[in-house]
């Protein structure tokens, strides 16, 4: 007896679930497909998807094929697409299941190194700082006095001088050199990366056509390097993160720079709280500050820390 005639004798789906085994009924359903028999394979497979919701998808799609055979093109797109919805809907349960998984695992982890790195203050009377990447110097009030605070790093560019010569370096898809393109429209925009696999070419179409934005592939400091010096008028410095890779662009990158010039950093933080490792940027930054000839004069506020700071060469 087919499972859609015992429906016809018991109401209780959980019966059925218990009763019938899907894989055993799933293959009734196709050798009915495989016979051509379209409509008893709809409704065998109609109380599958009724019985067994977790496998509907499949057998809303076999539903599908069978219309589709009869010429009912209505009823086939109607099954192919409550089989897709339901694909989607499944994919999204797993991956709110993993997400959970996940985020309680990194939520232990987390924990567990809170313990042990109160554990090591409390011990040595020494708050671990061999996990930060460069200590930061004390920096003078001076390197603050003509600093503004702005809430987003679009606003620094809309404070930048238009019409310049510009470099970023560290450009990944191409994102913050868009705005720069938008928002100060550079006569010369050349941006370093190690490789373009990720960038967008297609944004920057116009400009790379034109040649007013020029890829340079490699070592960002090496290949700065080779401009003469006091070339740029102001440079945006978002590449190697670590301390000594700041530090390499900073010391090419201080002689390339105009007379009132500026560097603007981005991720001005000792910490990605979003990765959980140190950032070089904010003590090399702050080394940097600490020298007369640099001042600070806008510092963007990030909704996760990852802040910008841009100084100015005094004259």
């Amino acid at each position: 007896m087919h499972i859609y005639s015992a429906q016809k004798k018991c109401k209780n789906r959980a019966y059925f679930a218990m009763k019938y085994d899907f894989n055993e009924e799933y293959k009734r359903a196709e050798k009915l497909i495989e016979q051509g028999h379209w409509e008893d394979a709809i409704e065998l497979h109609k109380l599958l998807a009724s019985n067994f919701p977790n496998n509907s998808a499949w057998t809303y799609e076999r539903i599908g094929f069978c219309y589709e055979k009869m010429g009912r093109t209505d009823k086939a797109i109607e099954n192919y697409r409550a089989a897709y919805e339901q694909k989607a809907k499944e994919a999204t349960n797993k991956l709110v299941k993993i997400k959970s998984h996940v985020r309680k695992s990194i939520e232990s982890v987390r924990l567990a190194l809170h313990e042990s790195m109160m554990g090591y203050w409390r011990s040595t009377g020494e708050p671990p700082e061999f996990l930060l990447d460069g200590i930061s110097p004390e920096v003078p009030n001076s390197a603050f006095e003509n600093c503004k605070v702005l809430w987003n790093r679009t606003h620094i560019l809309e404070h930048m001088p238009k019409a310049a010569i510009v470099a970023e370096l560290g450009t990944q898809k191409g994102l913050n050199a868009q705005d720069i393109s938008h928002i100060c429209e550079p006569k010369e925009l050349h941006l370093f990366d190690l490789k373009y696999d990720l960038f967008v070419h297609d944004a920057h179409r116009e400009r790379l056509d034109n040649k007013t934005t020029i890829l340079h592939e490699g070592d960002s400091s090496t290949l700065l390097s080779e401009f003469d010096d006091e070339f740029f008028d102001w440079i945006y410095i978002d590449g190697d993160h670590s301390y000594p890779g700041v530090i390499k662009d900073i010391q090419v990158a201080e002689k390339k720079i105009k007379a009132n010039g500026y560097l603007i950093f981005n991720d001005y933080t000792p910490w990605s709280v979003l990765e959980a490792m140190p950032y070089g940027v904010y003590a090399a930054v702050n080394e940097l500050l600490c020298k007369d000839e640099w001042e600070a004069v806008f510092l963007s506020l990030h909704y996760h820390g990852y802040n910008d700071i841009a100084l100015r060469k005094r004259s």
